[in-house]
């Protein structure tokens, strides 16, 4: 994390390891070296070496628990898992793994280093288990508790104790340490073991009182099939029951799945005889008088019985003294007698009823026998109403077939098209069929000829000349009606296309029309083919259909247009063009909620395609009209703003600040217009944040995890997140500056975590993206001491130069360190100047020094929001890195690098991210700020090392520290 390229002494080395640990600045929060994306952790063991090991146990001890000190014993755990075991830590970790008040992973990264330490069969983490088992160390989510598993079991928790820590997940959904260990302990556990296992789960009663975990089911049902599989013949039935009985609920239901269920059914029903020992069993223990057998029964898991069960309970009855329960059983043993004639029938039958006559239970016989009875009869019933449906469907055909002559008359009568139409389209649910053909057969009795007439008359359908016009369509479906030869017409243009394709270039635009607008209004199922091929061939015919659909359907106050999806269609790309902008034109200015989608849909549409000069004075006029309908407003401010940001945005902030509750229209609008065109056109900067500070207030980033519906405040939520990937993403400093001021918004403070992830990622990427790869000739002149390039050169030869100018000020015999100090009249130094003077001194002193070069400084250069740094070293047109300067006595001292020099200066474009913070060591200690560790620092090479260690590895590789030891003593 901190490294030095010079060799340096032990004492010094010492002195600077302990920097290292103890300089870890307050907002390391912010540091991308602790982001998902940039962790590496073998650089943290140099915080953990053996000198530092005092100051580490310190930290670790800490009773402080805020986000900075968090993360920074996380930084020091990170470091001891590659660190060597040390004994004296070890209790230190075991009681953070059982303080509840520290962040999950700091407890579980702490409980891998302790269990790799002392080794699983240490007793302390037994007794840690058993703890965490019983609630007295608290396991929110249960991932100590899955760690100790998978860690512990074989070798240190034997199978039998296993149940003991099975319990309801703790947090639902969550597939952590606990739910994979449960999934897959199977693997690991020996056969041998299973049994006994068995056993344990079978004691845990409680597990079966509510809804059973997951875990459990799973778990039990593959325990009970992998002991059938490789063999249970010799297991006591007790046992075996016990086990069967593990694998039901609260209500005796199975919890096994298929497989498993399926295992026991095949695994029973080859031995017969276990079956009944076992269902022996189960009636003793389950079976009541309120439930009968069926609690018995069920614990056998729907096994299908053996062909000899009707004996078997019969030979039950006649054993059982118990009057109640005998008779349960003869009943059984009924119920088990085949309906239908077989070998034994008879000899069973004549059985029940010498065992009725002899235990008077004649009703019983009667009753199964009345059962039987009753089924026949509804077999007859069966039969007659079979036979009522023959008798219609023939008068039927009588019926139809006087009528046969009406069949091929040019108008066919409207009730028996109306009539064919239905059976045709299976609106008629008591004719079977599974074709058109197949019911109009069952329609007409098996008639051939007047199948063969309805197909015809259905067929010349399309020719007839008092077809419904569009108007009349239209009218019918304003009143919920539907016009009758509608159907019928779309039928016979679907059975005409099929026989010649040809056909729709013989229809006239205005019977085309009509009859697309039918289809519009109401489909026919899967006969439709002709469709696709009116709108590829006369695309104006269903432009001028849908025009007419939807310009009707924006008088509707209920039902809504659902047509509008077919814009979105590739294949409906011509259609699109000619009519949505003419649609959207004529949209009503108020509306009722009911073409609320619609609208979004055509908007949607539009906004991509290549009709944006067409688009934005729609949108302007609608916008300037003061009788638009709020949500509609929304969503035409909304286009406009993905389509001309810069005009748009103030207008649309000035109607949120008037309206907020219209942002979540607008939110609305945008979360469709991602699920409906993906992200679309990228949005500048300005406008993510605009979008992000309006939504963000009105919901919560908090990953919703239980069922349920998805309400807007969610859609508005991914949208944010959604943004502030894309800023995240972007290398820009707008994005950057953006990203900052999102953050300082007290309305967002919930976001705050999303906002510190999405700076630290945007400033990987606007440093990645910024470095430049020096061409060859700008190696060669570099290497040849030639002028700099570029800000990356520019930034090497400043740092070379004060690397220089340090060893000159400290060693030469130039005095140079007395210019930093005031004198008296003896020109002995007294104290140091003013820090702006400071900073003139060394901008003079690095100025002469930096003329070779062709680099020059500046003193008080201004940046983006009237910010202005120390020192501005800069090549010309060829950018340039700013310096801030700072006395070591400064109450910034440990903040400035990132909240000025970071934040303000190295974000100009010029710096190409690229800066320099150098502190001017006066020599006084006691007057410096303590740093987070409060030890006291000693010499200049401790300050620096300890301002380097606060910067992580992708920072340093832009910011570079110096300190320039001034001090008259160091002279």
């Amino acid at each position: 994390m901190a490294g030095h390229d010079k060799p340096e002494s032990p004492v010094t080395t010492n002195r600077n390891d302990r920097s290292r640990s103890t300089g870890i600045p307050n907002d390391i929060a912010g540091s991308a070296s602790f982001r998902w994306y940039e962790w590496e952790g073998r650089p943290f063991a140099a915080l953990v070496t053996p000198e530092m090991l005092p100051v580490v146990s310190q930290r670790l001890a800490d009773a402080d628990r805020p986000e900075n000190h968090q993360l920074l014993v996380l930084a020091l755990l990170e470091g001891l898992r590659h660190a060597p075991p040390d004994t004296g830590l070890t209790p230190l970790l075991l009681s953070m793994v059982r303080d509840a008040s520290r962040w999950p992973a700091v407890r579980g990264r702490a409980l891998k280093i302790y269990q790799r330490w002392v080794g699983v069969i240490d007793s302390s983490l037994r007794t840690l288990l058993d703890d965490i088992g019983t609630g007295a160390v608290t396991d929110s989510d249960d991932e100590l508790l899955g760690v100790l598993l998978k860690a512990m079991y074989p070798r240190a928790l034997p199978s039998t104790d296993l149940p003991a820590f099975l319990h309801p997940p703790k947090r639902e959904n969550l597939i952590g340490n606990y739910a994979m260990f449960w999934r897959r302990v199977l693997d690991r556990i020996d056969a041998a073991e299973a049994p006994g296992l068995l056993d344990a789960f079978a004691a845990r009663n409680d597990l079966r009182k509510g809804d059973p975990p997951r875990e459990y089911a799973k778990v039990v049902g593959s325990l009970l099939a992998r002991v059938l599989k490789e063999g249970a013949d010799e297991t006591p039935d007790e046992q075996l029951l016990n086990w069967l009985d593990s694998a039901c609920g609260k209500h005796a239901e199975s919890l096994l799945e298929n497989d498993d269920k399926q295992l026991v059914h095949q695994w029973l029903q080859a031995r017969p005889n276990r079956y009944f020992a076992l269902l022996d069993l189960a009636l003793n223990r389950y079976a009541n008088k309120q439930k009968g057998v069926w609690p018995a029964q069920a614990r056998l898991h729907g096994t299908k019985a053996p062909a000899n069960e009707a004996a078997w309970w019969l030979a039950k009855a006649q054993a059982t003294h118990d009057e109640s329960r005998a008779k349960e059983y003869f009943v059984q043993a009924l119920h088990a007698i085949p309906d239908e004639p077989g070998p034994g029938l008879e000899e069973m039958l004549i059985a029940c009823e010498n065992l009725a006559a002899s235990r008077g239970w004649q009703s019983s016989l009667a009753g199964r026998l009345t059962y039987s009875f009753e089924q026949w009869e509804w077999k007859l019933d069966e039969a007659a109403r079979r036979q009522e449906r023959q008798r219609e469907a023939a008068e039927r055909r009588d019926l139809y077939r006087a009528r046969l002559a009406d069949f091929g008359v040019p108008l066919v009568p409207l009730d028996i098209l109306l009539a064919v139409a239905e059976v045709y389209e299976h609106r008629q649910y008591e004719i079977d069929g599974e074709t058109p053909l197949e019911r109009l057969t069952n329609f007409f009795a098996d008639d051939v000829e007047l199948v063969q007439a309805a197909f015809a008359a259905l067929r010349n359908t399309i020719g007839r000349e008092d077809l419904p016009a569009v108007e009349e369509t239209l009218a019918a479906i304003a009143e919920g009606k539907v016009m009758v030869l509608n159907a019928p017409a779309l039928i016979s243009l679907e059975l005409a296309y099929l026989q010649n394709p040809e056909l729709l270039n013989s229809l006239s635009d205005e019977r085309l029309v009509a009859a697309l607008v039918a289809h519009l209004v109401r489909s026919v199922e899967d006969h439709d083919t002709w469709v696709a091929a009116a709108v590829a061939s006369r695309p104006q015919c269903m432009a001028d259909a849908l025009s007419a659909y939807l310009t009707a359907a924006m008088q509707w106050k209920a039902r809504s247009p659902h047509v509008t999806h077919h814009f979105r269609d590739q294949a409906y790309a011509e259609v699109t063009k000619r009519c949505l902008l003419p649609l959207l034109a004529q949209f009503p200015l108020r509306a009722h909620s009911n073409l609320r989608s619609a609208l979004s849909d055509m908007l949607h549409t539009a906004l991509t395609l290549a009709v944006r000069d067409e688009l934005l004075p729609l949108i302007q006029v609608r916008l300037e009209a003061p009788k638009v309908d709020g949500p509609q407003r929304a969503c035409w401010l909304a286009a406009g703003l993905l389509l001309d940001p810069d005009y748009y945005l103030p207008l649309a902030s000035c109607y949120l600040q008037r309206r907020p509750p219209a942002s979540q229209y607008l939110a609305d609008f945008l979360h469709y217009h991602r699920e409906v065109d993906g992200d679309g056109v990228p949005q500048p900067s300005n406008v993510l944040g605009f979008l992000t500070e309006h939504f963000a207030g009105g919901c919560s980033p908090r990953q919703f995890t239980g069922s349920g519906r998805v309400s807007r405040e969610m859609n508005s939520a991914d949208l944010v997140k959604r943004f502030l990937n894309d800023l995240a993403g972007r290398p820009d400093a707008e994005s950057a500056q953006m990203l900052q001021r999102l953050e300082s918004l007290p309305a967002l403070s919930q976001w705050i975590p999303n906002l510190q992830a999405a700076r630290a990622a945007q400033q990987v990427v606007r440093r990645d993206a910024t470095y430049e790869r020096p061409t060859w000739p700008q190696v060669c002149t570099a290497l040849q001491q030639g002028a700099p390039s570029s800000p990356a050169e520019i930034a090497a030869v400043v740092n070379d130069t004060i690397e220089d100018l340090k060893e000159q000020v400290r060693h030469s015999d130039l005095n140079l360190n007395l210019e930093y100090w005031n004198a008296d009249s003896h020109k002995k130094a007294t104290t140091p100047r003013h820090e702006e003077l400071c900073r003139n001194t060394f901008a003079d002193q690095l100025r002469v020094r930096l003329e070779r070069f062709g680099v020059t400084c500046f003193p008080e250069t201004h940046h983006a929001d009237d910010k202005r740094s120390d020192v501005w070293c800069t090549a010309g047109s060829l950018g340039g890195v700013p310096i801030e300067v700072k006395l070591d006595r400064h109450k910034d001292l440990w903040t400035a690098a990132r909240g000025q020099l970071m934040a303000r200066y190295a974000t100009d474009p010029r710096a190409s991210g690229l800066g320099i913070y150098l502190v001017l060591w006066l020599g006084e200690p006691k007057r410096i700020p303590l740093p987070l560790s409060g030890v006291r620092l000693e010499t200049p090479e401790e300050l620096q090392a300890l301002l380097e260690a606060g910067l992580s590895e992708e920072e340093r590789r832009s910011i570079t520290i110096h300190v320039l030891d001034c001090s008259v003593r160091g002279k």
